[in-house]
C-alpha cells in the first residue's frame, strides 16, 4: 500500500511523543501501537524529523510514495494508484497493455509499442488511443529515469455489472514507472535455463498476437516452478505445438535458418520478436514461421527468447539438454545493443 497523507501526519504526531496523552488516548491510538513504533520503527522517526526540517509535508509525502515500491504512477493523468473496482479492466480484464524499456529518460521502440496499442484497441472495439497525450504522459513520468520499465494499460473504463459494453465507452489509461530487474549479467552472456510448461495455451484467432489483459493461462504456467535456477518456461498449445515462453517469444537456428513459431492462433506478437525478425534481413539471415514440435526444439543448434525488457536471451538448458549460444543468437544480441547506442 502507499505511504498516505494520514499515515505521514500520524507517524509526524507519534515521532514527537514520549508517552501518550489522555487526548491521544481519546483519539484511539492504542498504547501497544505507540510503544512497537518506537521499538521497531525508530529509524524512520528519525528520518521523518530530518526530513521535516527541509521539506513540506507534501514534498515527503511524494517521497514516501515514490520509495514504497519504486513504482510511479499516472492513472488518467493524475499522480495517484487507486482505480474503480467498477473498471473494466479490473472486472473482465477487458484490456491491453504494453511493458517498454526506458533508457536515459527514452522510450525504446515506443512507436512499435503505440503501433501495437492501436491496432489491439481496434480488435476489441476499444476507443483509438490519443498516442500524442500517452506519449506527453509517458515523458512526463519517466523524467531522470536512468533505466526502467515503463507499463501502459488501457481498459474500456468503469461499467456495470455484465459482459455488454457501456453505451458511452471511457477508457481508462494507467501509467506505471517500475524499477528495471536486477537480472545477473550471465543471462545475458551466457543464456538462462528454461523448461516445458504443462499449462496449454488454447486457440483464438481473434485475440492471437495482441498482449490484452487476459493473463491466466501464463499465470497458471508460472507457477509450474518456483526454482530460481529456472528462468523461463516453454508453452505449447493444445495442439502441442511450441508457441511461447511464459514471458517471451522463442527462437530457435537449424542448419543455419532461424525459426520463430506462427502466432496465427495463440500467442503475443512481441514488439522484440519483430525487432528481431527486421534486422534478419539486415544481417541476411534466412527466417521462416510455421508450427513446430516440442522435438522440434529440442534438436536446435541454437535457441533465444525475447522481449522489451530482457532483449535477447540464449537458452543454455532446456528438459536438461544444454545449447550453447551460437553464432546467429550472437549477431542478433550484437545488433540489438548497436541499436540501444543511440539512446546511451
Amino acid at each position: 500500500m502507499p505511504y498516505t497523507l494520514e499515515q505521514f501526519q500520524r507517524d509526524v504526531a507519534l515521532s514527537h511523543l514520549k508517552y501518550l496523552t489522555p487526548e491521544e488516548r481519546a483519539a484511539g491510538i492504542p498504547e501497544d501501537e505507540v510503544r512497537a513504533y518506537f521499538e521497531e520503527q525508530r529509524s524512520k522517526k528519525i528520518m521523518i524529523k530530518e526530513l521535516l526540517k527541509k521539506f513540506s509535508a507534501e514534498e515527503i509525502l511524494d517521497y514516501f510514495e515514490n520509495k514504497n515500491d519504486g513504482v510511479k504512477w499516472l492513472i488518467n493523468g493524475e499522480q495517484h494508484n487507486e482505480l474503480s473496482i467498477s473498471d473494466r479492466g479490473f472486472q473482465y480484464g477487458d484490456g491491453l497493455f504494453e511493458t517498454i524499456e526506458v533508457l536515459n529518460g527514452q522510450l525504446i521502440l515506443f512507436a512499435q509499442h503505440c503501433q501495437r496499442l492501436t491496432l489491439g484497441c481496434k480488435k476489441l472495439l476499444l476507443p483509438e488511443p490519443n498516442i500524442s497525450l500517452l506519449k506527453q504522459e509517458a515523458l512526463a513520468l519517466i523524467k531522470n529515469c536512468q533505466h526502467g520499465v515503463l507499463k501502459i494499460i488501457i481498459t474500456r473504463g468503469s461499467g456495470g455489472r455484465g459482459y455488454r459494453q457501456p453505451e458511452s465507452i471511457e477508457p481508462t489509461r494507467v501509467l506505471s514507472l517500475h524499477p528495471y530487474p536486477n537480472n545477473p549479467d550471465s543471462f545475458q552472456q551466457q543464456g538462462i535455463n528454461a523448461i516445458f510448461c504443462q499449462q496449454r495455451l488454447g486457440l483464438n484467432p481473434t485475440l492471437a498476437g495482441l498482449k490484452h489483459l487476459n493473463r491466466l493461462e501464463q499465470v497458471l504456467a508460472r507457477a509450474e516452478w518456483d526454482s530460481p535456477v529456472i528462468q523461463e518456461g516453454i508453452m505449447l498449445d493444445i495442439n502441442d505445438y511450441v508457441i511461447e515462453g511464459t514471458m517471451s517469444n522463442v527462437f530457435f537456428v537449424k542448419d543455419n535458418i532461424l525459426y520463430t513459431p506462427s502466432l496465427e492462433q495463440s500467442g503475443i506478437a512481441g514488439i522484440m520478436r519483430d525487432f528481431v525478425l527486421k534486422m534478419t534481413h539486415a544481417l541476411a539471415i534466412e527466417n521462416k514461421q510455421g508450427l513446430f514440435t516440442q522435438q522440434q526444439l529440442l534438436d536446435a543448434d541454437e535457441i533465444f527468447v525475447t522481449n522489451s525488457v530482457i532483449g535477447i536471451w540464449a537458452i543454455k538448458k532446456l528438459a536438461e539438454k544444454s545449447f550453447s549460444k551460437g553464432q546467429i543468437t550472437q549477431s542478433l544480441q550484437t545488433a540489438l545493443a548497436e541499436y540501444k547506442q543511440q539512446f546511451i
